[in-house]
């Protein structure tokens, strides 16, 4: 199977011109934009979590927990 699917739908459908093909790149560029985005505000919440909760005065072992739990998030 392929690692591309839909650009190779979008690539192979019959009677498909420039036009269709570059509408379909521009759709999956726009979901991969907004994906981008998430990512990074989902990275802007951890480090705030983090922060906040180190900031609150939370021993070590509870801080370092945490911040274990929400590097995982990162790796994603």
């Amino acid at each position: 199977m392929s690692d591309t699917p839909r650009t190779d739908a979008a690539y192979f459908k019959p009677n498909a011109t420039m036009y269709d093909l570059a509408g379909d790149m521009k759709l999956i560029e726009r979901e991969l934009n907004a994906a981008n985005d998430r990512i990074k505000r989902l990275e802007d919440i951890i480090s705030r979590a983090a922060y906040a909760f180190f900031r609150d005065g939370s021993d070590g072992k509870a801080a370092n927990g945490m911040l274990t739990i929400l590097e995982e998030v990162r790796k994603l």
